[in-house]
């Protein structure tokens, strides 16, 4: 009987970089979707770069849409956290 390997758990904002750099071309595309479905919290700077470089060196260019979804995201995390930091303030005050 074969024993499972145990992988370490991590949040998904961290391991769709290490998929989008070992994927082929054929599963940029279940990524894409993958990663416009996920609401991804952070690391969009590190996806986004991770995406490009694999869309550069596959000679393509986004047509998923998958940077600008990231960007939305983050500028929604960033508005998301100012919101924070100000309820937190007015609370303090």
């Amino acid at each position: 009987m074969a024993t499972a390997r145990k992988v370490e758990r991590r949040p998904a904002h961290e391991t769709v970089v290490d998929y989008i750099r070992l994927a082929s071309e054929r599963e940029l595309y279940n990524l894409a979707v993958f990663i416009k479905a996920t609401l991804i919290p952070k690391n969009h700077d590190v996806i986004i770069l991770a995406w490009q470089k694999k869309l550069n060196f596959l000679g393509r260019q986004d047509t998923y849409g998958v940077t600008a979804s990231l960007e939305e995201q983050k500028k929604e995390a960033e508005e998301g956290a100012k919101a924070r930091e100000r309820v937190a303030d007015a609370m303090m005050s």
